[in-house]
């Protein structure tokens, strides 16, 4: 059998196989291509482009969240109970008088001045023996009330010469008609108004009468895929 050595042969062994491998690799990718691009109903995806296009979710406007009206105040921001204040009856004794009708102000009949100069012994705190009208004689002896003096000390003011209010004792204070519930004993209620019921802020809305919650479509994006 004959042989020809060919100088060049090496070389040619050698770029057979760098094509032989070259086509085994895009069939590899071919078949790999192929399987990747067809989804479970047989379709195939067009992977030509990878740019994702985002359109505003409808849902939340874009906001990415979601406003509902609170279900635990009903939107109003707060919830209404029984007033613990007047338990309901809408009104209260009064806190003033404490349900007495009065209390106690200026005297209304010495307009707090405690009284008045005495006008019978003008302030002196004597005054003139009735029995010998001063003289301190009576029946050519002693005046037996006023024992000689003509001037004994003044009956009506105790020989102050201030002559005291007999209403209020002198102290310029008396019990006046209550001025908050003008003798009615009972007011109405101010921690609700007079109304029996009461408002409590709601905690789940903080009193704002809606909830705002994460939008599901977009998932708080915004945004939706198309």
């Amino acid at each position: 059998m004959l042989q020809f050595n060919n100088p060049n042969s090496n070389d040619f062994t050698k770029s057979m196989k760098k094509t032989v491998k070259f086509s085994f690799t895009l069939i590899f990718i071919s078949v790999v291509t192929l399987a990747c691009s067809s989804n479970n109903n047989g379709q195939e995806q067009d992977f030509s482009s990878n740019d994702q296009i985002w359109v505003e979710c409808e849902d939340c406007e874009g906001r990415g969240i979601i406003t509902q009206t609170c279900n635990y105040c009903d939107g109003y921001g707060y919830t209404k109970s029984v007033c613990k204040t007047c338990e309901g009856n809408k009104t209260v004794v009064c806190p003033v008088c404490n349900g007495s009708k009065w209390v106690l102000g200026t005297c209304p009949f010495c307009s707090g001045k405690r009284g008045q100069k005495c006008l019978i012994c003008k302030e002196t705190g004597k005054a003139r023996c009735v029995l010998c009208l001063g003289s301190g004689n009576h029946l050519g002896g002693t005046c037996p009330i006023c024992y000689g003096s003509g001037y004994p000390r003044c009956s009506k003011c105790e020989g102050e010469g201030f002559d005291r209010c007999d209403v209020c004792k002198g102290t310029g204070r008396s019990d006046v008609l209550c001025g908050k519930c003008r003798g009615n004993i009972y007011v109405e209620c101010e921690n609700c108004d007079g109304s029996g019921v009461a408002k409590n802020n709601c905690s789940p809305c903080s009193s704002t009468g809606y909830i705002e919650k994460q939008c599901r479509t977009c998932g708080g994006r915004g945004q939706i895929e198309r």
